[in-house]
């Protein structure tokens, strides 16, 4: 049996929003951020992902179109720099 993206996407988005419900600092950060899109577009595979920030959390979206126009952040990675960032190693 095979997860279908939706159902995977949803599941993400479910336990970001469960950890982001559990840090003291994400109301205000979240504040900060609400309303603001970022569009993450991975090189290998491709995807797509349109991140919503909003007070309770965020929503993870395969957008339709993406024109850099419609997001306040474009956000490129390949698959090594994406293992790098959720291995821990900081952003430069």
């Amino acid at each position: 049996m095979t997860l279908s993206p939706t159902l995977l996407l949803a599941g993400l988005e479910r336990t970001l929003n469960a950890l982001l419900a559990r840090d003291p600092a994400a109301p205000s950060r979240l504040a900060r951020l609400t309303g603001q899109r970022i569009l993450l577009r991975l090189e290998q595979p491709a995807l797509a992902l349109a991140i919503h920030f909003h007070p309770g959390g965020l929503d993870l979206i395969r957008p339709d179109d993406t024109a850099e126009e419609g997001f306040d952040a474009v956000v490129e990675l390949d698959a090594e720099t994406l293992g790098e960032l959720l291995g821990g190693s900081q952003l430069e």
